[in-house]
């Protein structure tokens, strides 16, 4: 019985996971943009801008 109750929490962290990890665009001037957009020598990656002087 217990093993039932547990099945749709743990189906509920899962998607809960894998929807908070697509969420990782960057924001500047109050536009978004998605994961590997560059902008000078920056890259966003994992929702933040990283100086990336390639």
């Amino acid at each position: 019985m217990q093993r039932n109750t547990l099945l749709p929490v743990f189906a509920f962290l899962a998607i809960l996971l894998l929807a908070t990890t697509a969420l990782a665009d960057c924001v500047a001037d109050g536009q978004t943009y998605p994961e590997g957009t560059r902008s000078g020598v920056y890259v966003c990656e994992n929702g933040e801008w990283v100086f990336r002087p390639d």
